[in-house]
């Protein structure tokens, strides 16, 4: 937020101080002009920015594996927390997982799924790809964050590929980030 303030009366009679408000990971940034007699307005709007590691899509935020706190904070504006399943908050280095919420300054809660990580750990493994597998053959089921993390291909159905993917991405056979961009470009 900077304040730059707009010397001399304008012919109506304002006098305006300009807020610029930069973009977000979620929300557009703009110029805000507020008079001295309470009358503001904004304009001159900016796209939310782009990340290589988080997109917000909707009510939920979708991350990359390895994803922490710290990145995906510095994105957001300020007084933004994760919490993670139980309601605590995660600090710094702990790693952002499926499930976790994502809590914007005004309570607006986001839900997060981290691609191909459907334990909640915030990194892919074996397991998921197990779990993965189990929900396209329909021995598990998902709730929406879950589904998101697990359909890695953005065809927006968890399948056996989905769960090839993962299973590769466990082993380093394939890159998740990949994925993301793959989404994040649709």
């Amino acid at each position: 937020e900077v304040l730059i303030p707009m010397n001399g009366l304008l012919p109506n009679g304002h006098k305006y101080t300009l807020t610029v408000i930069a973009p977000t990971l979620t929300a557009k940034g703009y110029s805000e002009y507020t008079c001295f007699c309470g009358y503001s307005y904004r304009d001159s709007y900016t796209d939310p920015i782009k990340s290589e590691t988080a997109l917000a899509k909707d009510d939920s935020v979708i991350g990359t594996d390895g994803l922490t706190v710290q990145n995906l904070l510095q994105q957001l504006s300020k007084g933004a927390v994760i919490k993670n399943a139980d309601g605590l908050e995660k600090n710094g280095n702990d790693k952002v997982g499926t499930g976790d919420k994502l809590v914007l300054a005004d309570g607006t809660e986001l839900v997060v799924s981290v691609l191909g990580d459907l334990n909640g750990d915030g990194e892919i493994a074996t397991s998921d790809a197990r779990l993965a597998l189990r929900k396209a053959v329909g021995l598990e089921s998902f709730d929406d964050a879950h589904n998101a993390a697990a359909d890695v291909d953005g065809n927006t159905e968890v399948a056996v590929a989905d769960a090839r993917k993962i299973l590769r991405a466990s082993v380093n056979l394939d890159q998740s980030s990949n994925w993301f961009k793959n989404l994040s470009e649709k």
